[in-house]
C-alpha cells in the first residue's frame, strides 16, 4: 500500500520479510536535513503470553546526529514517546521502532531533536488483519421446474459472500449442458436435459467469505 505525503513516499507491508533499502549518503548539516523516504510496517504476533507488536522500519537520511526521540499517535490524536529499547537508530539511515499491536487507522510519526523540536514527520496507515482460512463456509442449492428437456437453475451465495464451487444434478436420466461460476462470482449455474419423464435438475454451490486482495 503506498501513498504520497507532502514529506515522504510511504511503503507500507503488514507481513513478510522486511528489505531494507539502500539510502544515498546526504549532507546532515541541520535537523532540516533530517528526511525519511520510506517507512515499513511489520505486525509481529509471538506465542502467549507475549504481546503482540506492530513493529516500523524508517529509512531515510541524517537520523544520527538530529533525532534522540520518536513519538506515534493517531493523526489529530495525542503523540506517545517510543522510548529504548523500542526506539534504536541502527545507523544514520535506519531506525527501529516497535510499539504495542496498533488497531487500524491512520498514525503520525514524528522524529524529534527534543521534546519541542520535530525535525521530521511521517503518515502511515495501518491495515486490518486479513482473515486466514474459510469463514461463513455454506452450501446452496437451487432446483428447477419439472419437466422434460432442457432444465436449467441458479444457486446464489448469501449477500456478501463469493462462490468457491459447485454442481449439477438430476433426478433422472440426462446429461449437463453447463455447469459453471456466475459471471458475478456469487452463485452457481447449471443446466441438464431430461430424457424420460418428468424431472428436476438441481444446482450446488459452495460459498464462504472472501477477503480482498491485499
Amino acid at each position: 500500500m503506498q501513498f504520497q505525503t507532502s514529506a515522504s513516499l510511504v511503503t507500507l507491508a503488514l507481513a513478510g520479510a522486511l528489505v531494507v533499502p539502500q539510502v544515498a549518503s546526504a549532507a546532515c548539516y541541520s535537523g532540516a536535513d533530517v528526511k525519511t523516504t520510506v517507512v515499513t510496517s511489520e505486525l509481529v504476533e509471538p506465542a502467549l503470553p507475549a504481546i503482540p507488536q506492530t513493529q516500523f522500519h524508517l529509512s531515510g537520511d541524517c537520523y544520527q546526529n538530529f533525532v534522540f526521540k520518536a513519538y506515534i499517535g493517531q493523526v489529530n490524536g495525542t503523540l506517545a514517546e517510543i522510548v529504548a529499547p523500542n526506539f534504536v537508530k541502527l545507523d544514520n539511515n535506519h531506525i527501529f521502532l516497535q510499539v504495542s499491536k496498533l488497531d487500524p487507522g491512520d498514525y503520525l510519526i514524528e522524529l524529534r531533536t527534543n521534546p519541542s523540536v520535530t525535525v521530521n514527520r511521517s503518515l502511515v496507515t495501518v491495515a486490518g488483519e486479513i482473515p486466514v482460512g474459510i469463514l461463513g463456509w455454506e452450501k446452496v442449492t437451487s432446483s428447477s421446474s419439472s419437466g422434460v428437456g432442457l432444465r436449467s437453475a441458479t444457486a446464489n451465495c448469501s449477500t456478501g459472500k463469493k462462490v468457491l464451487g459447485g454442481g449439477v444434478s438430476s433426478s433422472n436420466i440426462g446429461y449437463v449442458t453447463y455447469s459453471r461460476p456466475k459471471a458475478s462470482a456469487d452463485g452457481w449455474e447449471g443446466a441438464a436435459i431430461i430424457l424420460l419423464g418428468s424431472h428436476t435438475v438441481t444446482v450446488y454451490a459452495i460459498c464462504a467469505d472472501v477477503a480482498p486482495q491485499p
